[in-house]
């Protein structure tokens, strides 16, 4: 049982699921995200908040 566990948690670390519809909306709305928050932060970079 501990084995099968271990090996799972490492096939899902390693390989994600079967994608599932809102999760894969989930999955753009981070690449939206992503996408617009990389642009405030290479400013900030720029500017040395962070």
């Amino acid at each position: 049982m501990r084995r099968n566990r271990v090996s799972i948690a490492r096939t899902r670390r390693a390989r994600p699921p079967t994608p599932v519809p809102w999760k894969r909306t989930q999955q753009e709305w981070n690449r939206e995200r992503a996408a617009t928050s990389s642009l405030p932060r290479e400013t900030l970079l720029a500017e040395g908040w962070c």
